[in-house]
């Protein structure tokens, strides 16, 4: 075989084979089969070729570059089609027309949606390089899309289901010409032109007839800002159809002198809440808060440290007359220092950290509390030894 006295597809090389293995590969083993090219460095004096995993056909690379395999397991979205042979499949079957159809979940579609590289690279390096048989939901990938597009694409502003709002404290033929920032914030976005006129158009969500205090949006006799108008208007009538659907809404602008900033939290949508309105809610906030405290403070505070010089005394093994002289020498020293430390840090809880860090930030203040306990409780037990 090797000196050429075979040709092509006529002769192959089995190795020594093992019926009883386990691993179906050890079987019926090819090792070499007849080739007669020319090789790197050989020439065409070798005429034969290493089967296994077609390697000998890469030898003369294997000698200069070290070639590196890459293993991840394949990455399954949530209601989308990926394999290749099915997308085939599909597209046989005249089910999609063609296999860059931009519904499609692929590189090319994902790249014709106008879905940025940087987003699949970061989607890829979160979820991607994994080796388990897994399936990722499509709102991750939807999330990073998201992100990725916030930071590099202009904001323009749509409306899918509109109102129409008709300011009649203006004149049919007023007109205003407005520069709207692309993105709030950020200069390097630019601006574009707008148009301010008697005639304007909100997104039909955020209109409610009955106003409530976690809406703040447009609502019937109520203030709102509009993005990029020093002036609030509010809105003063309704008009309907018959089946009861909206026709318009009837707004009046007011002319003080009042300038409204946008807020992050709204900065893409039309409507904006009010200054005023912010602030009520706020005060609202900090007198639940110190209503909060003060009823932990006064209520529990006080038996629960009272509560744990009693119990801490009776697994020391004291009688009922030393708990109660422990409790007249230490009780005191420890309700001033959580009045010193609680409040104060329940305040910061409530009213600066978010919700789902407040359980850990109340965890770390405890650890330094029951130290403060245990030391005023050792300190005692050491004066007394000592007296």
């Amino acid at each position: 075989m090797k000196e050429g006295h075979h040709t092509l597809h006529k002769v192959t090389l089995h190795v020594k084979t093992d019926l009883k293995d386990g691993n179906p590969q050890m079987w019926d083993l090819i090792a070499y089969r007849v080739l007669c090219s020319t090789y790197h460095h050989a020439g065409n004096e070798w005429c034969i070729c290493l089967t296994h995993g077609f390697v000998y056909c890469l030898c003369s690379f294997v000698e200069v570059y070290r070639l590196v395999q890459w293993e991840h397991g394949r990455l399954s979205v949530t209601n989308t089609i990926l394999s290749k042979y099915k997308l085939l499949n599909l597209h046989e079957r005249s089910f999609i027309m063609l296999l860059d159809d931009p519904c499609l979940y692929s590189f090319l579609e994902l790249r014709r949606c106008g879905v940025p590289p940087q987003t699949i690279n970061a989607f890829m390096r979160e979820f991607g390089v994994i080796t388990l048989k897994s399936t990722t939901k499509v709102v991750c990938l939807e999330s990073h899309i998201c992100g990725c597009l916030n930071e590099i694409a202009p904001h323009i502003m749509t409306i899918v289901n509109s109102v129409k709002v008709v300011l009649d404290s203006l004149s049919e033929t007023h007109f205003e010409e407005i520069e709207l920032p692309f993105k709030l914030l950020d200069s390097s976005f630019r601006t574009h032109k707008g148009s301010f006129a008697c005639i304007l158009y909100v997104n039909a969500s955020d209109f409610r007839e009955v106003d409530s205090a976690d809406h703040y949006r447009l609502a019937l006799n109520k203030m709102v800002g509009l993005q990029g108008i020093a002036h609030l208007i509010v809105c003063t009538k309704v008009r309907k159809n018959a089946d009861g659907s909206i026709v318009n809404l009837i707004c009046r602008l007011l002319n003080e002198d009042k300038q409204f900033a946008a807020t992050a939290a709204g900065k893409e949508e039309l409507v904006q809440q009010p200054t005023s309105h912010r602030s009520a809610d706020s005060v609202a906030k900090q007198k639940a808060i110190i209503k909060r405290v003060s009823i932990d403070q006064i209520a529990f505070a006080p038996v629960a440290i009272a509560a744990f010089f009693t119990v801490m005394g009776a697994m020391e093994g004291k009688s009922a007359s030393e708990i109660r002289n422990s409790l007249c020498d230490r009780y005191p020293k420890a309700l001033v220092g959580n009045y010193m430390l609680w409040p104060w840090s329940q305040l910061i809880n409530f009213g600066l950290v978010p919700l789902v860090y407040q359980v850990p930030f109340a965890s770390m203040v405890s650890v330094f509390w029951n130290m403060y306990l245990s030391w005023v409780n050792h300190k005692r037990e050491v004066r007394k030894i000592s007296d």
